[in-house]
């Protein structure tokens, strides 16, 4: 479907969106990059604001926890792709270094600030 066949608030609102992750890790004073595609809940402004309130003292791992829906791209040792489960994802969550990189781009996403440099 095209999206001109889409209401514009219906489009303003997605229920979900998938954006690229790439989780730096260091290795030898350079970094390699460790990348999968995060399935994110959209949530609105108010929403944010409020997962964000400091009052709230959310770490970026509970964040995470509340806005990532399911992951694609990782891999078995053999190539072939690991299916999306609850327990995957909340292994990716666990991991280090994700949770800050994927709550960053889950919100520059969200919020269109990557949309100039992508378009």
């Amino acid at each position: 479907m095209d999206t001109k066949d889409i209401p514009f608030f219906a489009q303003l609102k997605p229920e979900s969106f998938e954006w690229p992750v790439k989780v730096p890790v260091p290795n030898g004073g350079r970094y390699d990059f460790i990348e999968f595609t995060g399935v994110f809940k959209y949530i609105d402004d108010a929403a944010e604001a409020e997962m964000l309130d400091p009052q709230n003292k959310r770490t970026d791992k509970q964040i995470l926890a509340e806005v990532l829906l399911g992951v694609k791209g990782i891999k078995h040792a053999d190539g072939t792709e690991v299916a999306s489960t609850p327990e995957l994802v909340a292994s990716v969550i666990a991991a280090d270094r994700v949770a800050p990189c994927a709550v960053g781009v889950y919100l520059g996403a969200r919020r269109g600030l990557a949309a100039e440099k992508n378009s």
